[in-house]
């Protein structure tokens, strides 16, 4: 159901997690804030990684100029990673689909909670 069809041809998926956030970054567990200046750094490595190895393969296939479908979490550091590949790496825009079940499990009680 995550993925709706199946596909018969060869597909390339990127899977990538967001940076660091700022919970992260203090030492506490889960929570839904944004992400830390050393998580927007990685992500944007991350995007330009992903940008270029999209680039250098659709020279190859000549031809293929479709944007392959962004799913996300609705998480802040979610729609952050999502923003900085569709700003600064895809100004023209690909499809987004944000689904609540691909956030990270709750920590339930210890969400919020320091790790120390």
């Amino acid at each position: 159901a995550l993925l709706h069809s199946i596909h018969l041809g060869p597909r390339t998926i990127w899977i990538a997690l967001a940076g660091q956030t700022i919970n992260d970054e203090r030492g506490i567990l889960g929570g839904d804030t944004g992400l830390s200046r050393a998580g927007i750094v990685y992500s944007r490595a991350v995007c330009e990684f992903i940008a270029r190895r999209e680039r250098s393969q659709q020279l190859r296939e000549k031809g293929c100029s479709g944007h392959a479908l962004v799913m996300t979490g609705t998480l802040k550091r979610y729609e952050q990673l999502t923003r900085i590949l569709l700003e600064e790496y895809e100004p023209h825009g690909r499809p987004v689909l944000r689904l609540q079940r691909l956030n990270e499990l709750c920590a339930g009680q210890l969400d919020s909670l320091s790790a120390g």
